[in-house]
């Protein structure tokens, strides 16, 4: 018997609260054109992998929710934009990222890093330590791998 490649795939992102994350109607236009050009299991509006001898049509195609695995993992990285898009909890992160970002480097401190960047090349060992100090929490080496925490 062959292994179902659907129980494999990671689950569908949800909000804190539990509810999925809901696609505008743009978003569920380009989604549905997305799935009748690329998904293997999209045969005239039908989903081929929920077929068990009767036709049933796609269920992503008529939900403003993610709610089929294989278009999230499979399908939905064909289109970056729409991915990003739809990826709510990477907005959450990047939100949060970019909260942090402002609280972590004043403007003073921007204005001093992209100066020196301008000027990289001839600026002071010292003061590239500066810089990299106020941009990088910790730098993780062996000798395998360099893992660097950023502050922005």
């Amino acid at each position: 018997m062959k292994s179902n490649p659907y129980k494999n795939l990671p689950s569908l992102e949800r909000k804190s609260d539990g509810t999925p994350y809901r696609m505008t109607p743009a978003q569920r236009k380009r989604a549905n054109a997305l799935i009748r050009r690329e998904c293997c299991n999209c045969e005239g509006g039908n989903c081929i992998a929920l077929d068990a001898g009767d036709t049933c049509t796609c269920p992503q195609t008529v939900s403003f929710t993610v709610c089929c695995k294989w278009f999230r993992w499979a399908v939905l990285p064909l289109d970056k934009a729409l991915e990003a898009e739809l990826d709510g909890r990477k907005q959450e992160l990047v939100k949060q990222i970019a909260e942090l970002t402002v609280e972590a480097i004043s403007p003073e401190q921007v204005n001093q890093i992209s100066g020196y960047l301008d000027t990289w090349d001839s600026v002071s060992f010292d003061d590239k330590r500066r810089v990299v100090d106020l941009m990088i929490t910790t730098v993780a080496a062996t000798s395998d791998s360099l893992n660097i925490t950023w502050k922005i």
